[in-house]
């Protein structure tokens, strides 16, 4: 691959991503479900192949390309419309690769500040945030490793990417309905089916119209209360969780 022109050459998107996938589950018995294409370079034939090749996640794009922080499902073939498919795709944030003041052994201490001030200006904005590392230098593992050090921990969680990813698809398949009672002091939520044994759900609310609800309930359709958290974010907001 020229990253200058941004051609490859002899290049094999089956083999790269279906091919390779095959090999590491036969031969050292690792389910493998995310994957990331080199120098982030994408082609209209990835979505599909991903699709086919039985991923579950992909972090193919940086944020800023795709101008979102937060995780979606891509269309086939890249087009504004047409098929979804079923692969989650989540943008990175940062990473050890920065063009204008590249990363080395002498300066990499520095970097870490870097990630930490873009992680905290996202979790201002409840977004998460994805670091792409290469753990071929020792240093570059020193250098995550001082970032998270230097995390508030009280309000920041660590998550690996697999487990990120379930929690948005879980997200994504969870249906509800809501009603408003009790003269707009109350917001009564219910979902079909809701396992919170060992996940976290988030319900954002935007209340307008007069509402200021002083309590929000949680409850599936057999109509059992499902304990919530809420935490009011703006004179009309809210999250629930």
């Amino acid at each position: 691959h020229d990253t200058e022109s941004g051609i490859t050459t002899g290049g094999s998107t089956w083999a790269e991503i279906a091919l390779s996938k095959q090999i590491i589950e036969e031969d050292l018995g690792n389910k493998v479900r995310s994957f990331r294409t080199g120098h982030l370079t994408m082609n209209k034939n990835i979505p599909i192949t991903l699709k086919e090749a039985g991923y579950s996640f992909s972090s193919c794009y940086g944020s800023g390309d795709v101008l979102s922080a937060f995780p979606f499902f891509e269309r086939i073939g890249n087009a504004w419309e047409g098929e979804l498919s079923t692969v989650l795709q989540m943008p990175l944030h940062f990473s050890d690769v920065i063009m204008a003041d590249p990363m080395t052994e002498d300066n990499w201490k520095e970097k870490p500040s870097l990630w930490l001030k873009v992680l905290n200006k996202l979790k201002g904005n409840y977004a998460s945030s994805i670091l792409l590392i290469h753990p071929n230098r020792k240093w570059k593992m020193l250098a995550q490793k001082m970032l998270v050090e230097s995390m508030d921990r009280e309000s920041v969680g660590l998550y690996n990417f697999e487990d990120y990813g379930d929690f948005w698809i879980q997200r994504h398949k969870l249906k509800f309905e809501y009603c408003v009672l009790d003269d707009n002091e109350k917001v009564l939520i219910q979902v079909d089916k809701l396992d919170v044994s060992n996940k976290a759900y988030v319900f954002g609310l935007d209340c307008r119209a007069g509402i200021q609800p002083k309590s929000v309930v949680l409850m599936d359709k057999e109509m059992n209360s499902i304990q919530l958290r809420v935490k009011q974010i703006t004179a009309t907001r809210y999250l629930a969780y």
